[in-house]
């Protein structure tokens, strides 16, 4: 399954995007990304495996040279549940 946000963000930016995270039981995992869907780059990601309570999960990255779409992201193709909340970005 999968979660996607689309977001306007401005040019040569750092950000940083915190997530309280994570999954339903041992063993699972899903990514948490952030990709620039003009050139398709993925800027940052993290694999979330922790189980049994939510855990902070801290991306950072820097924009391109123009104001362009982003895609923050939650994967996996493994099914399980998986949870996240706050989410926070911040231009740095």
């Amino acid at each position: 399954g999968s979660f996607n946000y689309n977001i306007t963000l401005a040019a040569n930016t750092q950000y940083t995007l915190t997530v309280r995270a994570r999954v339903a039981n041992n063993g699972q995992s899903f990514w948490l990304g952030v990709t620039d869907l003009s050139t398709g780059t993925t800027l940052d990601n993290e694999l979330v495996t922790n189980a049994g309570g939510y855990q902070l999960h801290t991306l950072t990255f820097t924009t391109g040279n123009s104001e362009r779409t982003h895609n923050i992201f939650m994967w996996n193709n493994q099914g399980g549940d998986y949870y996240a909340d706050d989410f926070v970005l911040t231009a740095n």
